[in-house]
């Protein structure tokens, strides 16, 4: 019941030494060598064949020990890789059931556990050497971590209400006179606002670890700027489309290398994009940032899509470079948007945007097509020092012009662009009530206070 090799390793070692025994019996006979005395030419030659046979047989010996030894040393790799992948599978499902518990401390060592088996998978090559394998395995606990963000929570719908003390709490319920829900006792609030925190810090814990791994620190370059460098997951995608962040978001100075999506995604605090890196596409459309949303210095290389986006405070672009199409269609920027020294190197397209607030495009720069069509712009305007070097687009067809609000104090629309630059914005006069207006000249004035026919269309 050996196996194979062992039968024919057997055969080799008995054919050897009944081989080299026969030569040295029978060859020196045949040879008429001489026997007589110990130093004899016959007895010296029988002694050297049976020395090269013995070492023949020594050598075949350590080779099959050897072969022996591969084998088993393979097989114990074979069984360590084994158990190492089948523990960390054992440690993935354990950390996605403590996912689902009830408790936030269990919840927030099932993320640790998760990030921590994301790190093994990603630096070990011994047990793992396909570099394909590896990002497959840790794209899996990237989307679990992202889906665990994009997770609905019923009490981020009660977000101002939690972040408010029982006794305030108390007041504004009695001054509300449509409450649904009967008044909470302060026991039941207080649980509920330790929950909604609990939850807050472990979501919180989860963008933390991302972010941390998505920056590989800076390089200073000759032109005394810094290049942001990769980390170990910036070559992933990130999918956090719908979700609702009911806590600030902190992704600065983060290295995106592949798609990253926010689309349809809800920012209720502080969110933080500068200096971030996205070398793919970033999905930004009907997004809302209820406060302040900061994208100082980030740099989009590829198609960056902001179509649809809300942004109800501040929204700051200052610096921010795009390398390739950027497409802010139908953004809504209710008080200060601020695209001050931003490079626009592909086609920047910001048709049907509309800014309530000011709008700062001091010293941008724009390289390709810059259509401004059907834009609004309700607060004032700033394009002092832009540059363009394609002709800016403000009218495609006489439906379907700029409008410039009449409201607005006419000396704060500034279009003198800077002097280096390829094309002008053509401006014109124009009169409101005996104010005079410089707008573009392809723009319209419109009264913001009176609904457009396309508002009254979407109010039926």
């Amino acid at each position: 019941n050996k196996p194979r090799h062992e039968k024919w390793f057997y055969v080799w070692l008995i054919g050897l030494s009944t081989l080299g025994g026969f030569w040295a019996l029978f060859l020196p006979l045949a040879l008429s060598q001489k026997f007589d005395g110990l130093n004899a030419d016959g007895n010296q030659l029988r002694l050297h064949l049976l020395y090269i046979t013995g070492g023949v047989l020594a050598l075949t010996t350590l080779g099959e020990t050897h072969r022996k030894n591969t084998l088993e040393k393979h097989k114990n790799d074979q069984d360590h890789i084994r158990q190492v992948h089948a523990e960390r599978r054992s440690r993935y499902t354990t950390a996605i059931e403590q996912l689902s518990s009830d408790k936030a401390s269990i919840r927030l060592g099932g993320v640790y556990t998760l990030v921590g088996l994301f790190d093994e998978w990603l630096a070990d090559e011994k047990t793992t050497p396909s570099h394909e394998e590896r990002r497959k395995e840790g794209q899996v606990i990237i989307n679990n971590l992202c889906a665990y963000i994009r997770s609905p929570f019923d009490l981020a719908e009660r977000y101002y209400e939690l972040t408010l003390s029982y006794e305030k709490y108390e007041q504004r319920f009695k001054k509300n006179l449509d409450n649904s829900q009967p008044l909470k006792s302060r026991k039941e609030f207080m649980n509920e606002k330790a929950y909604f925190y609990g939850e807050k810090e472990v979501r919180l814990a989860v963008l933390d670890a991302i972010k941390t791994r998505l920056n590989g620190g800076t390089i200073s370059q000759e032109n005394s700027t810094e290049k942001l460098l990769k980390e170990t997951w910036s070559g992933f995608n990130y999918n956090f489309s719908n979700t609702i962040f009911f806590y600030p978001v902190d992704c600065s100075n983060s290295y995106f290398g592949a798609s990253s999506n926010f689309s349809r995604a809800e920012f209720t605090e502080y969110a933080n994009f500068s200096r971030v890196k996205f070398t793919e596409n970033a999905n930004f459309s009907e997004a809302k940032f209820t406060e302040n949303a900061n994208f100082f210095r980030a740099e989009f290389t590829e198609y960056a899509n902001f179509s649809r986006v809300k942004f109800t405070e501040n929204a700051n672009f200052s610096e921010a470079e795009f390398i390739k199409n950027a497409h802010f269609l139908g953004v809504k920027f209710t008080k200060y948007a601020n695209f001050s020294e931003a490079k626009f190197t592909g086609n920047i397209n910001f048709s049907r945007a509309e800014f309530t607030g000011y709008a700062d495009f001091f010293r941008a720069k724009f390289t390709g097509n810059a259509n401004f069509s059907e834009a609004k712009f309700i607060g004032n305007i700033n394009f002092s020092m832009a540059a363009f070097q394609s002709k800016p687009i403000f009218e495609i067809t006489l439906d379907n012009k700029a409008k410039f609000s009449n409201k607005a104090d006419p000396r704060n629309y500034n279009f003198e662009v800077s002097r280096g630059s390829c094309y002008k914005i053509e401006t014109e006069e124009k009169e409101y009530n005996g104010t005079k207006f410089i707008i573009p000249k392809d723009a319209e004035l419109f009264d913001p206070d009176e609904p457009s026919a396309q508002e009254n269309n979407d109010d039926s």
